[in-house]
């Protein structure tokens, strides 16, 4: 019942991802998880491809999902000693990744991460998707130049 009175009364995907990071700073990971999972099923602010659906997800909604559902499946595993939680927050990981989201230095500072970046597949995932050598070298000198742009909605 608990569950279904966070569930309830939701509006969009973007007030599931409020709440749940507000459920998350008050340590409570489970009922996040519930929102987050929730915020998938929900008319996002992206594309309406078809009028008899919801709106998709944004690109930022889609990553926000999956980046905190990694943190706090993280959460959960340290709280209940289950290694398989950690499985499950490398697989939101690789589906953030998957997604577009390129902020490798949030990925090596964030704490709520220190657990998935202890295993093997982290590395494994990391050569799979950040640019490295020359292409990474091109990569910071395009963000130079560019500099901070802010998009307008």
């Amino acid at each position: 019942a608990h569950l279904q009175g966070l569930v309830a009364g939701l509006m969009d995907a973007e007030d599931a991802i409020e709440r749940g990071l507000a459920l998350f700073e008050a340590e409570d990971a489970a009922g996040a998880v519930e929102l987050f999972l929730a915020a998938r099923t929900l008319p996002g602010s992206g594309v309406k491809r078809d009028r008899n659906k919801p709106t998709e997800l944004s690109f930022g909604e889609r990553v926000a999902v999956s980046y905190n559902l990694a943190c706090c499946y993280c959460r959960l595993s340290r709280e209940q000693s289950d290694a398989e939680l950690l499985e499950e927050a490398m697989g939101h990981l690789k589906e953030c990744l998957a997604a577009g989201f390129e902020d490798y230095d949030a990925l090596k500072k964030d704490a709520d991460l220190a657990p998935l970046r202890a295993m093997p597949a982290y590395a494994n995932l990391m050569r799979s998707y950040q640019p490295s050598g020359m292409l990474n070298k091109l990569k910071a000198r395009i963000d130079d130049a560019i500099g901070d742009v802010e998009i307008k909605e």
